[in-house]
């Protein structure tokens, strides 16, 4: 098992892996044997068993292609749950899995700025992944800020939103207009806001409904009463008052997201492709867009091919067990006042995102 010591492994104290296997069992006493799983099949059954309670989960040797079966298994596992293999008949087995297994703590930096390089004389930031690969880089405004930006940020660097964010990076880089697809709650309008935040661009975000009309974006003519005398005075709309903030502040990037576009109306659609022209005058203006599957109802419908295409488009997949686990470690570890990988941590932890994806399934079957 993951944490419990072996002849080439760095070994472990007997309390603290009797402390773990406890843990794991007061959580679920189950171990799932994944017996002929596959490569291919291993970490979708993984996580739907993670989902489920489980926190012990085995892959005998005698499966097809097992090493990277556990291999997959253990990096997408969260660090309360105990992966290790089964049939293991040899010394040299257990020496074989243990190098396939990450050593104990080995888990990703949680502070962004261990995944970020800061050319202060160039303004530019480098994006890395996890293993230090340059992902993207981006412009930087007002870069003698950047480190109080970073510190502020509340991003959490799991894989997905790293790689999401080296997205972001080149649509703001090539002035491309980019479209974010995916379910509700996956923080898609939350990595536009905190991107533009951490480069030093100005946000606007911009809700669009059925009932959101041309006038709604770009204003209109309102009457008002000036001493005593009723006039018509231009009104800004959302839209307009942000392309106004950028016109007015060419040193500024002014980034703007279209939330739940697809909730619009056609025609306030096909207005919004006007934007979206390359346009001079609107050299500082990236513009974003953020969408519902049509599938889920209220309204929604798919983006005509005349506006999709326009957007360069990523889909924003739902997060891994290890991620969500990742997230609730950052947030709740300060509150709740424990050690990053505790057995404590892992209960708490292992209990909230249960908790979370019960409330989730129920809300799915109403």
């Amino acid at each position: 098992w993951r944490g419990v010591a072996a002849p080439t492994a760095a070994p472990l104290d007997v309390a603290t892996v009797r402390q773990r296997y406890k843990a794991a069992l007061a959580l679920c006493p189950v171990v799932a044997i994944l017996r002929g799983v596959r490569p291919h099949e291993a970490v979708a059954v993984a996580e739907a068993l993670i989902r489920a309670g489980v926190t012990m989960i085995e892959v005998p040797l005698n499966s097809p292609d097992y090493a990277a079966s556990i291999k997959a298994i253990a990096a997408a596992a969260p660090p309360h749950v105990l992966v290790g293999a089964g049939t293991v008949l040899t010394p040299a087995q257990v020496d074989e899995v243990v190098a396939l297994l990450p050593g104990d703590g080995e888990v990703g930096s949680s502070k962004m700025g261990d995944y970020l390089s800061f050319d202060a004389a160039k303004a530019k930031l480098t994006l890395k992944d996890t293993t230090g690969k340059m992902l993207s880089v981006a412009q930087v405004k007002d870069p003698a800020a950047f480190e109080e930006r970073l510190g502020r940020t509340s991003m959490v660097p799991i894989p997905s939103l790293l790689r999401n964010l080296a997205s972001i990076f080149a649509a703001s880089t090539l002035r491309m207009p980019l479209l974010l697809e995916g379910a509700p709650g996956i923080g898609k309008s939350f990595i536009v806001e905190s991107t533009a935040e951490l480069v030093g661009a100005a946000f606007r975000r911009i809700q669009f409904s059925a009932g959101t009309t041309i006038a709604h974006l770009y204003g209109a003519m309102m009457p008002k009463i000036v001493n005593g005398v009723r006039q018509f005075q231009k009104k800004d709309g959302a839209l307009g008052a942000a392309l106004n903030l950028a016109a007015a502040h060419r040193e500024t990037e002014v980034w703007i997201l279209l939330d739940e576009l697809n909730l619009a109306p056609p025609e306030v659609q096909q207005k919004i492709s006007e934007l979206l022209q390359p346009n001079d005058a609107h050299r500082n203006v990236r513009i974003f867009a953020a969408v519902n599957p049509a599938a889920i109802g209220g309204g929604r419908s798919h983006l005509p091919p005349s506006v999709k295409d326009m957007f360069a488009s990523i889909t924003l997949n739902r997060l891994r067990v290890a991620e969500e686990v990742q997230i609730a470690e950052a947030k709740f570890r300060e509150a709740l006042d424990f050690e990053a990988g505790s057995a404590l941590a892992g209960q708490l932890l292992a209990q909230l995102e249960h908790m979370h994806c019960k409330i989730a399934e129920d809300v799915r079957s109403e």
